[in-house]
């Protein structure tokens, strides 16, 4: 765990092991990456499909 000072003067606690490495300050919003840098925000990309399939043996496929 680290922490980083945000320009508006919020500390920001900041842990090594999040999925985005980067980090949101609560009271202005601006985001800064793992070395205190500003950053734009991150995009958020949808999940992935599922990649197993629900099979239904009664199914008639061809219709």
């Amino acid at each position: 765990m680290f922490i980083l000072t945000c320009s508006c003067g919020n500390e920001i606690f900041c842990n090594e092991e999040d999925r985005l490495l980067a980090w949101q300050c609560e009271e202005c919003g601006q985001w800064y990456d793992f070395f205190g840098t500003k950053i734009p925000a991150p995009v958020q990309r949808p999940a992935a499909p599922p990649s197993q399939y629900y099979y239904d043996p009664d199914d008639d496929e061809e219709t």
